[in-house]
This record gives structure tokens, C-alpha cells and sequence, in this order.
């Protein structure tokens, strides 16, 4: 019986995509690096911000720490500008609470970053927020997930890991948890399945979660 949800943050909870884009951007051109076009952000989004930086840079750069941590400082001060909840979510998670589930998230997004998106949109809602405190422990790497349901005291088969790109999957997978992924994240639903995810896993709605459970 599942007591727990773990949910991704970028592209399964919150359309988060619009003020990356603008983060990448605004330290693209201050380095005088070309920008990068949002659908670009969108593809490399997943792997954590250096990985995100890295791509959009397009090629080793000497300066590279001064790029990334202008992204960083940037993205945290204007993190809730243009983001927005999915169709579903808010509704969702109140009936998921009011059922008892125990409600997480982990994302590969900054550690003091990840709380403090979901204390804007989600004040008070999650049992525990959980964003990447080093390159080591980002997803696929199960650790943090393993973490997230030690500190629920639970077992991997009492939660269920819900996410949007291939790094959630392959993290679900790596920690031999259950996968639901929705359809309308960061990735294609064909991109998805060539990577391995199964059709009967798949969301088309947020809400589409209770069907699930």
C-alpha cells in the first residue's frame, strides 16, 4: 500500500520555464555569450543548474564559474516572476493531504532554491523539501530519494516518484521505486518512451494522479 508521493518540482509541479530561460539569459549576455532560445532551456533542464549552464554555454568556457554563479544569483532573486502551477496541482495535493499521504519533493534544482519556490507556491503543504546540495548526490542518483523516505520512515515500495524527464525515471528506477510521469512536463511523450519509460506509467493530467493510486 502506497503512503508516500515524491514529487519532481521543474515540469511536474510548476512551469518553472519562463524565469529559467530568463536567468540563462540575463548571464549568457552579461559574459557576452549568445542566448539561448527557450526551447533550448526546456531540453536541458533536468541535470541541475551547472549541467544547464553547461549546455547553454555551448562550449568550456575559462570563466565559467563567474557565468554559473550569476545564473544562480539571478534565478534566486527572481524565481517567482513568471512561474505558475499546472492545471490540477493545487487541487491535487489538497486531496492527496486530506487523504494522508505523506507529500515530498526532490529536485535537482539548488538546495536553498528548491524550498524557496515551494514555500512561495506550496506554504506549508510538503513533509520535505529536498533540492541537490552537491553534484554527487543529483538525480538519477538515488541517494537523495533514498534519504527522502528514510526520514519519512517508510520503505521504497510504500511511495510512489512522480516526474516529468528521463533523470526522474531513471531515478525512480535506480532506487527500484514506483514511476508515474506526466506528459505535459519538459520532455516529449516519444522522446520519453525511446528512453525507456513505459506507456502504462504516463499521465496526461496532473489530477490523473488519483487515478493511479
Amino acid at each position: 500500500m502506497k503512503k508516500a508521493i515524491i514529487f519532481d518540482l521543474d515540469g511536474t509541479l510548476l512551469n518553472t520555464l519562463n524565469d529559467l530561460h530568463k536567468a540563462v539569459n540575463f548571464a549568457l549576455e552579461k559574459y557576452n555569450y549568445p542566448p539561448v532560445t527557450i526551447e533550448e532551456v526546456r531540453l536541458a533542464l533536468g541535470s541541475g543548474p551547472q549541467k544547464l549552464i553547461q549546455v547553454s554555454l555551448k562550449k568550456e568556457v575559462e570563466n565559467f564559474d563567474e557565468v554559473f554563479n550569476t545564473y544562480l544569483k539571478y534565478y534566486s532573486e527572481h524565481s517567482n516572476d513568471q512561474t505558475s502551477y499546472y492545471e490540477g496541482v493545487i487541487e491535487t495535493i489538497a486531496k492527496l493531504k486530506k487523504a494522508n499521504f505523506k507529500l515530498a519533493v526532490l529536485s535537482n534544482k539548488q538546495h536553498l532554491d528548491t524550498v524557496k519556490v515551494i514555500n512561495h507556491y506550496f506554504k506549508d503543504t510538503f513533509d520535505i523539501i529536498q533540492g541537490s546540495t552537491s553534484s554527487e548526490s543529483r538525480k538519477p542518483n538515488p541517494d537523495n530519494l533514498f534519504k527522502i523516505v528514510n526520514n519519512l520512515e517508510l520503505k521504497v515500495d510504500e511511495c510512489y516518484y512522480v516526474g516529468d524527464t528521463e533523470v526522474d525515471y531513471l531515478t525512480a528506477k535506480n532506487a527500484n521505486m514506483d514511476a508515474i510521469m506526466v506528459k505535459y512536463g519538459f520532455r516529449d511523450y516519444e522522446y520519453l518512451l525511446e528512453k525507456g519509460c513505459p506507456k502504462e506509467i504516463f499521465i496526461n493530467t496532473f489530477d490523473e494522479i488519483l487515478n493511479k493510486i
